[in-house]
């Protein structure tokens, strides 16, 4: 492995080469970290390219939220299990009882957390986050080692900035629906609110009425986690998390069994099989080959972003039969007409067969040093 280097891997592979060779336009970002094991212990060796470019996080950020979410549960003595039920004080607020795609036929965080990992649930990231307030947020992320992360927005709701500003109210339950826990209305502090970075892209966009803004976005409100910080994470998640995460070992299957999974074999909820293809969600490796699922024995445990023209993958990779065990987390950006929001990003056409082709490569790469090994 210590001749490898990721400039090597992008400039000689035609299509990778696309990207890289324009890499500040794409705002291209990888990050590897092979994973070489004894019966002893585990040893990590990373790589890194172009980590300084910006990438909007989109719904990367919807991993560390359920972490946190079952953390905080555990330090309230509360199963994950437990009934949310999600109040309002504000017109823009959505209140939310009941939930017909669980079970049970109300929601929790455990059916939140499904949610968010197996089809990346706007509504169920939003839940979440009113549930754990911002406070909570950002001073556990600063503990964990996390001080440049901003979870500040959720995803698709109707609130003008300052009703934005306050999360709604929520309850758990148990099932005989007895409360266990009330939590009030939470502010988002002003100082959760500051930017970590001044960033507008694009040369216009299009704003919540449709209408064309003949300026830059500004980013710098919005959602900030970077692409080395989210490898970490993931990387810990994985493999150092007794010494982070305060989760039971059976949150950790739950947790990494939905990161796992196609959606249609969750069972509950319920997603249909072609709307939702085993493929869906897995851009590293099998984004742009669905048809690799059923050849590959290769698991992908991983979280994705997908907005504004940002597309990423933040992956674990393990294969039973070789035994190989790498992560890959990578980001690129594809609008070529420069409008921010107007739906019009290349995804299809560069963005998945990039992360598609990348995968791959690196694959190749773990299965050519087994290969020399073996004959050393």
């Amino acid at each position: 492995m210590a001749q490898f280097s990721l400039d090597s891997v992008l400039k000689h592979n035609p299509l990778l080469n696309k990207v890289y060779s324009k890499k500040d336009k794409y705002r291209l970002q990888v990050l590897y970290t092979h994973v070489d094991k004894t019966r002893e212990s585990r040893q990590f060796t990373s790589y890194s390219f172009n980590t300084e470019a910006y990438v909007y996080c989109a719904s990367l950020i919807k991993l560390p939220i359920a972490v946190l979410a079952l953390n905080k549960l555990n330090e309230l003595g509360l199963s994950e299990e437990a009934y949310l039920f999600t109040d309002s004080t504000e017109l823009c607020h959505h209140t939310t009882h009941r939930d017909t795609s669980s079970e049970s036929g109300y929601p929790s965080i455990a059916h939140y957390i499904k949610k968010m990992m197996l089809v990346s649930d706007n509504e169920a990231f939003n839940r979440c986050f009113e549930f754990l307030g911002a406070d909570y947020i950002h001073r556990q992320l600063q503990n964990w080692g996390y001080p440049d992360v901003r979870i500040v927005n959720r995803y698709e709701l109707p609130c003008s900035k300052g009703k934005n500003k306050i999360t709604n109210p929520v309850r758990l339950l148990d099932q005989n629906l007895k409360l266990l826990y009330e939590q009030g209305p939470l502010p988002i502090g002003e100082k959760w609110q500051k930017p970590i970075q001044n960033i507008h892209l694009g040369k216009g966009y299009m704003d919540q009425n449709n209408r064309y803004i003949n300026q830059a976005k500004d980013f710098s409100y919005m959602n900030f986690m970077r692409l080395e910080d989210m490898h970490r994470f993931l990387l810990e998640l994985l493999y150092t998390r007794a010494d982070r995460f305060k989760l039971s070992q059976n949150q950790y299957d739950f947790l990494l069994r939905y990161m796992s999974i196609a959606p249609a074999k969750a069972g509950s909820p319920r997603y249909d099989a072609k709307t939702y293809p085993a493929n869906f969600k897995k851009y590293l490796y099998y984004g742009d080959k669905p048809e690799l699922v059923n050849d590959s024995t290769f698991v992908s445990t991983n979280c994705v972003g997908l907005s504004y023209g940002f597309i990423s993958d933040c992956a674990g990779f393990k294969d039973a039969e070789t035994g190989i065990e790498f992560v890959l987390s990578a980001s690129l950006y594809v609008n070529a007409n420069e409008i921010i929001n107007d739906g019009k990003y290349e995804y299809k056409q560069l963005g998945l067969p990039f992360l598609s082709e990348l995968g791959r490569v690196i694959i190749e790469h773990e299965k050519k040093a087994i290969g020399i090994n073996k004959k050393e």
